[in-house]
């Protein structure tokens, strides 16, 4: 038997050995083909964030346009698409330069609306060598056109994959590309730069320098999760891009108007009530809808009515109602302080670089005349030129009778409603506080039985 082995060796011996190139030329992980494509004849290519039909759509192609096919996902495959897409970046998370903004970190995420909210899926993640053209601004969002390194979804059925890229390839894609960066640019608005000045939109893309986006047919590393439009995350179902939510509260254009508290206070806090639960909705729905006017209007009507009325029921609603903008009040604050959190997680910030601004300030100021409600309580280290406070909530306000008219040691721990005027207080005057005209103790709430 080990005659017959040692017989062999020679045999063996006589394979040559593999080619180097043979080997190189298999599959490596990781790497994948980039294929030529086109949007199929009488059909148009919804492009979005993500495999999802829920998700805002990005962009339509028309029929014959081209793309590029990073990977597939049945049913769905990632592309490309001449010229880039627009996408919204929050604007304390890029530097400006020469009229162009740049990500400061290479995890800044890249979405479809002025939101973080879950109808907003990021579609991937921005290089932060890449000069981007500002085309629009909402609050502190910056609307830009990324480069066409940026990819995004579309459903497989909608295109139609080419065997290889015709001659004109390249020809096709540059010019549906500058038709595209020119219809893109005609609808750019100038913008505020970091310092409030007025930035006027860039003419020209800045790509990565050096690099170059992978032409069709060549192979090209595996993007990321996050490149990837986030591929690794599971799909957050959200409304499409046409129905997306509006951009302010309705409820603004509905205020409690005064002559319906003057005429039937009841029916005054009933329609306040129906507001405040008709914006807890939306808000619940939409961070972004959250309105301070509208709490504020709701708010004065049942501080108005807790001044007035005598009607014990009457005084309940009120009070409840108060309670309940008070939540919801909380529940925003609670909302944006988490969002900011998980902001800060996935753009590698440092923890509290966002959320440090969302911390309370002091107490309320306001101008002109002011009514509150809330339990006085007494606060000398804190503010020793006019320690006593009403409390409502996590929110309070200073108040002082500055005549003596009112002993306000008689008043601790009672709930009050107080009338008066902002003034001026403390010993640099920056503090505002409520020089005291009225004061009503309200009744004590009855304990349950």
């Amino acid at each position: 038997m080990f005659a017959a082995l040692l017989a062999l060796l020679p045999a063996l011996a006589a394979v040559p050995a593999a080619p180097h190139a043979v080997l190189s030329a298999l599959p490596q992980e990781g790497e994948q083909q980039v294929q030529a494509a086109r949007v199929r004849a009488g059909a148009a290519a919804e492009i979005r964030p993500f495999f999802d039909r829920k998700t805002p759509m990005l962009l339509k192609l028309p029929e014959g346009a081209p793309l590029e096919v990073v990977r597939q996902n049945v049913p769905w495959s990632e592309v490309r698409v001449p010229g880039g897409l627009e996408v919204w970046v929050h604007g304390d998370f890029v530097n400006w330069k020469d009229g162009r903004v740049y990500a400061k970190t290479s995890r800044l995420r890249a979405r479809p609306l002025p939101s973080t909210s879950g109808n907003s899926h990021p579609v991937g993640k921005l290089d932060p060598a890449w000069g981007l053209q500002v085309l629009d601004q909402k609050d502190a969002w910056l609307k830009v056109l990324a480069p066409e390194g940026l990819s995004a979804w579309v459903l497989t059925e909608q295109i139609e994959v080419l065997a290889a890229p015709p001659a004109s390839w390249k020809t096709d894609w540059q010019a549906a590309a500058d038709k595209r960066r020119k219809a893109v640019l005609a609808t750019a608005v100038p913008v505020q730069g970091p310092g409030g000045e007025e930035v006027e939109v860039a003419t020209e893309q800045v790509e990565k320098p050096g690099e170059q986006k992978p032409a069709a047919g060549d192979a090209t590393e595996k993007p990321s999760a996050g490149q990837a439009g986030e591929a690794a995350a599971p799909s957050q179902p959200a409304q499409p891009a046409e129905a997306a939510a509006p951009k302010k509260s309705a409820l603004l254009a509905k205020p409690v108007q005064l002559e319906l508290l003057d005429k039937d206070p009841a029916m005054a806090v009933i329609t306040a009530r129906k507001n405040l639960d008709a914006h807890a909705s939306e808000v619940t729905a939409n961070l972004d809808l959250f309105a301070p006017a509208v709490l504020d209007n709701c708010e004065m009507i049942f501080s108005a009515v807790l001044f007035t009325a005598q009607d014990k029921v009457l005084l309940a609603d009120a009070r409840a109602g108060l309670t309940r903008a008070d939540a919801l009040r909380k529940f925003h604050a609670s909302a944006v302080t988490a969002r900011l959190r998980r902001q800060e997680v996935e753009q590698g910030l440092a923890a509290g670089s966002l959320t440090k601004e969302t911390k309370p300030k002091g107490p309320l100021a306001g101008e002109g005349e002011a009514t509150w409600v809330g339990h006085l309580v007494h606060k000398p280290h804190q503010y020793p030129d006019t320690p006593f406070v009403a409390v409502r909530g996590d929110r309070e306000v200073l108040v002082h009778s500055f005549d003596g008219r009112y002993y306000l040691r008689d008043y601790l721990g009672r709930e009050v409603v107080v009338r008066g005027t902002w003034r001026k207080a403390g010993p640099d005057g920056k503090q505002r506080v409520i020089a005291l005209e009225q004061v009503r103790v309200l009744p004590r709430t009855p304990r349950p039985e």
